[in-house]
């Protein structure tokens, strides 16, 4: 096949939150495949299984991941709870393990239930979508974008000193990274304040993180897949 047919070959995607075959995740991880790239999926099963929804077979999961896949690319999962810092630090390094290294990020993980109005907001339920949603995103963001900012001839900067730029952010080929966020900015979300919180800390701080990964060469977009 030619460039043009599979235009992510030769790449790698890590997507996050692909447990089960109607989710989005799913949907994104396919999609990639089909487009040619080698795509490490990330799962958290015990977050399905307290869902209205269920769980899904993950073997079946990692079955429809690698039926999309096209050319010589290549599929792995792994299973991480993203609360915990340590295994967010460990998840770049399972997905680099696939192919040697990571080029998109897709960061479509997300807690849901459990979560209540204002009147019944607790410190453990802000954290606890904080954690999943929020930091868990930017930490998975900085760890793609140090795979970058170590590469030979990029400068050391001290906090908050701007990197000179060092590769086109227009390049086709340029890495990528995706958030997720939701409705949050569009009307009410009655009932879901920690989900709504952890959301909109993402689409707030995104021109930031935009601009300081455009130094490195990165582009970022955050998108409300239900538009």
């Amino acid at each position: 096949m030619s460039v043009e047919e599979l235009p992510l070959a030769g790449r790698t995607a890590l997507v996050t939150g692909v447990s089960r075959r109607k989710g989005i995740g799913f949907a994104v991880a396919c999609e990639l495949a089909r487009l040619g790239a080698s795509v490490c999926t990330h799962d958290f099963a015990p977050h399905d299984a307290d869902q209205p929804w269920g769980g899904d077979d993950l073997d079946a999961v990692a079955a429809g991941v690698r039926a999309a896949l096209r050319g010589d690319a290549v599929s792995g999962r792994t299973s991480a709870d993203l609360r915990d810092p340590a295994q967010v630090d460990r998840l770049l390094d399972r997905a680099r393990d696939l192919t040697g290294s990571v080029d998109v990020l897709v960061c479509n993980h997300a807690r849901s239930g459990g979560d209540g109005s204002i009147l019944d907001m607790t410190a453990e339920t802000l954290d606890a979508f904080w954690g999943t949603n929020t930091r868990s995103t930017i930490q998975l963001t900085q760890r793609f974008a140090r795979q970058f900012a170590a590469a030979p001839g990029v400068a050391a900067a001290r906090p908050g000193e701007r990197r000179p730029r060092t590769a086109p952010a227009d390049s086709e080929r340029a890495p990528k990274v995706v958030w997720m966020t939701s409705g949050q900015q569009h009307g009410p979300m009655r009932g879901e304040v920690a989900y709504a919180t952890s959301k909109a800390a993402l689409a707030g701080v995104t021109a930031t993180v935009a601009a300081e990964l455009l130094d490195l060469g990165i582009v970022l977009n955050t998108v409300n897949p239900g538009r």
